[in-house]
């Protein structure tokens, strides 16, 4: 198999939070791709300190959305959470970093 190093870009939304989160509160970034080689798809991954990291449908072509859910863990509290979300196909890579800020609090809803 060839290996596809196409160009492409990733974007990440929202580009800032709005607001503080909470320990256990899950955020969610949405993440699209502009590609130029639209036949192979981008691989999108995450990584968070202090918190959990889920993706759902990390396997991106133009025109689909990936969901990335953070969700910052019980000692995160008073914390800068930055999320390194990045873009890959080949040896071709993106990275985007969102942060938040984690305040003390209770999801009481």
């Amino acid at each position: 198999m060839i290996q596809d190093d196409t160009p492409f870009s990733i974007s990440v939304y929202p580009e800032e939070l709005k607001g503080f989160s909470i320990p256990g509160q899950s955020i969610h970034y949405l993440v699209t791709v502009q590609d130029e080689g639209k036949d192979n798809a981008v691989t999108i991954s995450a990584v968070a300190s202090d918190a959990t990291v889920q993706i759902i449908q990390p396997e991106l072509l133009e025109g689909q959305v990936a969901e990335v859910i953070v969700i910052p863990e019980s000692n995160s509290a008073g914390k800068k959470i930055d999320v390194l979300i990045e873009g890959k196909r080949g040896s071709v890579t993106e990275e985007i970093t969102r942060s938040l800020e984690v305040i003390e609090g209770e999801d009481d809803r």
